[in-house]
C-alpha cells in the first residue's frame, strides 16, 4: 500500500510541477494613476519672490504674474496609454493655459515634446490629455520613465490632478 502511495504521490507531484512549467498567457488590465499636484508639481525655474505654490487642493497661482509649474509623472514599469493634467480658473474669468509634455530620457531615449492649449472656462475646470497619438506612436506613449508636463500656469489658476493610465500585467 505504501508503494502505491509513494508512486500515485510521484505522479501526483510530476503533474504539479508540469504544471507549473507550463506557460501563462498574460492578461494586462488597464490602471489609472492619480496624483494631487501639490506633491507631485513644482515651480519650473524656482524663486522665493512667488505666491506660487502647493495647497491641499492643487499647485495654485493667486498671484499677478504667470508661472511655469513642471509635473512628474511616477512611472509603473509601463509605457503610457494617456496623461493628462486638470486645470481651474479660480477668479471665475476663463484662461487659456499651455502645457508641453515630454517623454524620454535625455541621453537614454530620444525625448518628443508636445504642446497644447485649452480654454479653461469662467469658474470651471478643463483637462489637457496626451495621447499617443500626440506623439506618433500607437497604443502607448514610448519611453515614459520620464514623463512630466510643464505648464504655464496663469494668474489666478490652478493644477488641481494629474494622472496617467498603462495596462498592468495581472498574469493569467
Amino acid at each position: 500500500m505504501s508503494k502505491r502511495i509513494a508512486i500515485l504521490s510521484t505522479s501526483m507531484l510530476s503533474v504539479a510541477i508540469l504544471a507549473c512549467a507550463a506557460p501563462a498567457r498574460a492578461v494586462d488590465k488597464e490602471q489609472a494613476f492619480f496624483e494631487n499636484p501639490g506633491s507631485a508639481c513644482q515651480l519650473s525655474i524656482p524663486t522665493i519672490d512667488t505666491v506660487v505654490a502647493p495647497r491641499a487642493n492643487g499647485y495654485r497661482n493667486p498671484g499677478t504674474q504667470g508661472a511655469f509649474v513642471i509635473c512628474g509623472f511616477p512611472y509603473f514599469n509601463r509605457d503610457f496609454k494617456g496623461a493628462g493634467i486638470v486645470l481651474v480658473s479660480l477668479d471665475g474669468a476663463q484662461h487659456t493655459i499651455t502645457c508641453t509634455a515630454v517623454n524620454g530620457v535625455p541621453i537614454i531615449a530620444e525625448q518628443t515634446y508636445v504642446s497644447k492649449a485649452v480654454v479653461v472656462p469662467a469658474g470651471g475646470s478643463e483637462e489637457i490629455l496626451f495621447t499617443p497619438e500626440d506623439f506618433g506612436t500607437i497604443g502607448t506613449i514610448d519611453n515614459t520613465l520620464s514623463f512630466s508636463i510643464t505648464c504655464n500656469l496663469p494668474p489666478q489658476t490652478a493644477i488641481t490632478v494629474i494622472g496617467s493610465s498603462y495596462d498592468l500585467d495581472v498574469g493569467a
